[in-house]
């Protein structure tokens, strides 16, 4: 964990990490409105929010089990003693929604992608872990995916088999997106 007084300094701790406040910096400015000065929750689906403290420990257990398909975090950045965001490993790669929205690739590229999402929704499954927002957290760089940024630890089995849920729509969400795979269905 790092702790930091000046928020500019984030850009100098570790600039070659991808850092969760470089991809999502609108949800940490510097009125308050989220993170930094105000709550440390976001807003979620459903009106549910979460804890990113809770979301870079959510993601040190993806990570765990999937190595292979789930970025890396690297540190939590603290204020106060709590975390107010995190560095995590940097990977480039395209949305895989926009891959298969755009009709980049071709039919046997967007299958690998699809079992590839599959894969990695079974280990988290068997691991008893979700991710419950995979619609824009899903990267693919021409050869393999990588999952970014989890809600966090759901509170109730009910908001786990939610997200679980989610996370299994998914699949079949970016399936009618290909310009290849909603045909054979």
């Amino acid at each position: 964990m790092e702790d930091i007084d000046d928020y500019s300094e984030l850009y100098e701790i570790n600039p070659e990490a991808f850092t969760w406040l470089d991809y999502a910096e609108e949800f940490f400015k510097h009125d308050g409105s989220f993170g930094i000065e105000g709550s440390r929750t976001i807003p979620l689906r459903d009106g549910k929010s979460y804890d990113i403290g809770q979301e870079f420990d959510q993601l040190e257990r993806m990570h765990k089990a999937s190595p292979d398909k789930v970025v890396e975090p690297l540190m939590s950045l603290e204020k106060d003693g709590e975390t107010v965001g995190f560095y995590m490993e940097r990977v480039e790669g395209e949305h895989v929604t926009n891959y298969f929205r755009e009709g980049k690739g071709d039919m046997e590229e967007h299958e690998e992608i699809i079992i590839q999402v599959e894969e990695f929704i079974d280990t988290m499954e068997r691991e008893n872990l979700v991710h419950g927002d995979l619609m824009n957290n899903i990267l693919y760089d021409g050869d393999t995916i990588k999952v970014i940024d989890p809600v966090g630890t759901p509170e109730t089995e009910q908001d786990f088999e939610t997200l679980r849920e989610y996370d299994e729509e998914f699949v079949e969400i970016i399936e009618e997106s290909s310009p290849y795979l909603s045909f054979c269905k």
